[in-house]
């Protein structure tokens, strides 16, 4: 995670593996590194999909003696407006979200 360290926001469990906080932490590092004013958390709502998640090193292993990790999707508060630019289709995809996610 190099790039990260010593920037003041990353716990040991984000460091220790690639969780939603970890990827949430990565976004905020690289908006800035762009020029970008990252969004915080508290301009999201946490949504749980799932809380029986087991990754990769689960599965291949065998080792089954850890708990399964949960995952969150950052849902904005703030109505969004989405546009995808296909460039090899030459085509655009645009989505308003009308409504604020409360």
């Amino acid at each position: 995670m190099s790039g990260f360290a010593g920037q003041g926001f990353m716990d040991d469990q984000a460091l220790y593996y690639w969780s939603t906080k970890g990827a949430f932490y990565a976004y905020q590092a690289l908006a800035r590194q762009m020029g970008l004013e990252p969004q915080n958390e508290a301009d999201f709502r946490l949504e749980a999909v799932s809380d029986a998640f087991s990754g990769s090193l689960y599965s291949k292993s065998g080792y089954r003696l850890v708990q399964p990790d949960s995952i969150e999707l950052y849902v904005p508060r703030a109505a969004q407006t989405y546009s995808v630019e296909f460039v090899d289709e030459q085509r655009r995809f645009r989505q308003d979200q009308a409504q604020p996610v409360c």
